[in-house]
């Protein structure tokens, strides 16, 4: 997450991580609120989360950019499920990998 956070900074970017967002209302509400508010989402895949896939499918209704990450090692544990592997992802083996390729893709697809 700190990579992530990094890269979108290095961008000019702020990042919100929801799993660290302080509220007291329902969770799902605020999730959806801040999606509406995003210029874009990234969303790794890297670890089993539905969740992810049903933010980032509701992200794409509102004609957000998503930006998908996924790191190789998990390929054994976490295939990249077959719905989304058709669509560019940043592929990544490290840390440094994921910040440097993050980096290039945000600008490429938002600046």
């Amino acid at each position: 997450i700190k990579v992530i956070q990094n890269a979108i900074a290095e961008c000019n970017y702020e990042s919100i991580i929801m799993s660290e967002y302080e509220t007291n209302n329902w969770i799902m509400p605020e999730i959806f609120h801040q999606i509406k508010l995003c210029d874009f989402m990234v969303v790794d895949l890297s670890i089993r989360c539905d969740g992810a896939y049903y933010e980032a499918g509701y992200a794409y209704a509102l004609g957000k950019e998503v930006i998908h990450t996924y790191d190789l090692n998990e390929k054994e544990n976490n295939p990249l499920h077959f719905d989304v592997a058709q669509k560019s992802t940043v592929m990544y083996s490290d840390y440094d990998e994921l910040k440097r390729k993050l980096v290039a893709r945000i600008k490429a697809t938002i600046e």
